[in-house]
């Protein structure tokens, strides 16, 4: 399987696609059908890898382009938006696709087919109100999570092909600031938050009725703010990548938090993983991959250019990436 890693970036081009092999970062695509007016805020691959979707910071917003082996293809169709898009998440199957925004209603989603965005879908009956920064759908794509700046920082609803359902309970334990990442477990068990205030990263069982019960906090906390949390593809490991560019891998029990198992400067606070975990990237000024075949941060692969701040990675074939300002990838 080919396997391709997306940048979103603060300066122009605005997005940057490298294919990756076992060797790390081959030759950079050119040739980005239509120019991006700004900064980019979040990127990803459709889970077919056949388009790349781009939100950046003026209208409209959001832009589609197709994917081939080969690189990128022509133009599809987006919606033309007037308010701040943070994020893109789409739904596992393939058929919709999420933009989260710091504006009302906070998060919305649209059909999505070959040809890009189609009609959006009526928004949910409650809205969350949250000031949205992130998003992500279950991976049995039955609920969506919003996470945000605004108190409670955290919303669920139910989801299926006819769009929005019931807006879940939220959890009994609120995050406690605001919150930029959230994750689930690749088995659907637990979903990951990463905050602002102490404990910094909380994780809570999941179910089909939504937030279970808060996991007991790392023995070794965070020792700062997190920006960004997520969990190895195998299920067995979280990296938590906080304000001072460190990184913090803990075990996984499969109930809850394990041992520290390390705590490694990265230079970054955005970060992607291979589908397969043998691989981690960091982004900051340049794009740096490490060895993670052995569930913890290993040697250096390889690096990109110079890379002018980076807001997003997306490892292809990953659902959820981390924000950073410098992309790096590391052996994991």
């Amino acid at each position: 399987m080919a396997y391709y890693v997306a940048i979103a970036t603060t300066g122009s081009p605005y997005l940057r696609v490298f294919p990756w092999t076992d060797s790390g970062f081959g030759s950079e695509y050119a040739g980005i059908p239509a120019a991006l007016p700004a900064a980019a805020r979040g990127v990803q691959f459709s889970p077919s890898l056949d388009a790349v979707v781009v939100t950046h910071n003026t209208n409209p917003r959001v832009k589609a382009f197709a994917w081939t082996p080969t690189g990128y293809g022509s133009v599809l169709t987006s919606p033309s938006l007037t308010s701040e898009v943070t994020e893109v998440k789409f739904h596992p199957d393939g058929t919709a696709v999420a933009l989260a925004s710091g504006y009302s209603p906070d998060v919305r989603i649209y059909n999505w087919s070959s040809a890009g965005f189609g009609s959006a879908f009526a928004d949910p009956a409650v809205l969350s109100n949250i000031g949205t920064t992130n998003c992500a759908f279950s991976p049995a794509g039955t609920e969506l999570v919003v996470v945000g700046n605004s108190y409670p920082y955290v919303g669920a609803y139910a989801w299926s092909a006819s769009g929005f359902g019931a807006k879940l309970a939220n959890p009994a334990v609120l995050p406690l600031d605001a919150t930029g990442s959230v994750a689930f477990h690749p088995s659907g068990s637990h979903v990951l938050l990463s905050q602002q205030n102490t404990p910094y990263i909380m994780a809570y069982a999941w179910s089909g009725s939504g937030f279970g019960a808060k996991v007991a906090d790392p023995a070794t906390p965070v020792p700062t703010v997190c920006y960004n949390a997520i969990f190895s593809p195998d299920g067995t490991r979280v990296l938590a990548i906080d304000s001072d560019g460190y990184c913090s891998v803990y075990e996984w029990t499969g109930t809850g938090f394990g041992s520290l198992l390390s705590y490694t400067s990265v230079g970054s606070s955005v970060a992607g993983v291979h589908p397969e975990g043998s691989a981690v990237i960091f982004s900051g000024i340049f794009a740096d991959s490490y060895d993670f075949s052995t569930g913890d941060i290993g040697s250096l692969i390889d690096s990109t250019s110079y890379i002018t701040g980076t807001n997003q990675i997306h490892f292809s074939g990953v659902p959820d990436i981390f924000w950073e300002n410098f992309v790096r990838s590391y052996e994991v």
